[in-house]
């Protein structure tokens, strides 16, 4: 279950930073605040993980995807995402992040080279 919209508003603010907060504000409807959605990650060449946020702004390893492999996931509208090494011990800004968004809805996010992030409102 996803959190209340206020506790996802205040993750991406503490996350990400008040002009990333200010655009999602804009960006996500009102009514489409923590709605679910799936998707699928794959990577190129070497093994890659998904971090998520849960409710209270705290990262943890998603999903884990080998080298060359594909992976299915589960999240929700408004929830920080981290893109990392499958080592990493905590998400880091060496790769891509950001939050999931229904403007994202559908298209394909090729991660710094090293994989392919897409997922779909349910």
């Amino acid at each position: 279950m996803a959190p209340a919209p206020q506790l996802i508003r205040a993750c991406i603010k503490q996350a990400k930073g008040q002009d990333l907060y200010d655009y999602y504000q804009r960006d996500i409807p009102t009514e489409q605040w923590g709605a679910p959605v799936s998707g699928t990650l794959s990577t190129f060449d070497e093994p890659f993980a998904l971090w998520l946020f849960d409710a209270d702004c705290k990262p943890y390893k998603a999903v884990t995807v080998p080298a060359k492999g594909r992976r299915t996931f589960r999240a929700y509208v408004g929830q920080v995402w981290y893109w990392d090494a499958a080592s990493a011990k905590q998400p880091t800004d060496d790769y891509d992040s950001g939050v999931v968004s229904p403007s994202h809805s559908g298209t394909d996010r090729i991660l710094s080279n090293t994989g392919r992030l897409t997922y779909y409102m349910e």
